[in-house]
């Protein structure tokens, strides 16, 4: 497993992966590969003077859930929940999975779009199966 920082946090990537940062956003993926790419951002809830609110990434995630009527998960001290919806773009079919976790005053997003035509290959499986053990090992820096 990779050991990535990410602002406040650290997390594991399975070793598969190859990852760049995007103007903030973290893109990981197979090597070779142009589908099924995970892209992690990192949000962190904080005062008008920018300072981090204790709690404010939990809360962020339990209202999140709430309002789209999903099942909120513990790995450790970290909540988070997933969900898939039909995407606007791609072939008829393709879908757009969303993973949300909150950690104290940290709110982690990965999502990743998959083509309607990969939905049943083997590495599209691996890259979606690899998020939630990097959610299980989220932790503050």
């Amino acid at each position: 497993m990779q050991t990535i920082e990410m602002g406040d946090l650290r997390f594991a990537l399975d070793d598969a992966l190859e990852w760049h940062d995007d103007e903030g956003t973290l893109v990981a993926y197979l090597p070779g590969t142009d589908f099924a790419n995970l892209r992690v951002t990192l949000l962190t809830i904080a005062d008008d003077r920018d300072r981090p609110i204790a709690g404010g990434g939990t809360r962020t995630l339990r209202r999140e859930a709430e309002k789209g009527g999903l099942r909120v998960m513990e790995s450790g001290d970290t909540l988070w929940c997933h969900y898939t919806e039909p995407s606007s773009d791609g072939a008829p079919g393709s879908t757009m999975h969303y993973w949300y976790a909150g950690l104290d005053a940290y709110f982690l997003i990965v999502s990743c779009f998959v083509e309607a035509a990969m939905a049943d290959d083997a590495q599209v499986k691996f890259v979606l199966g690899t998020v939630p053990g990097m959610i299980a090992s989220v932790e503050v820096a």
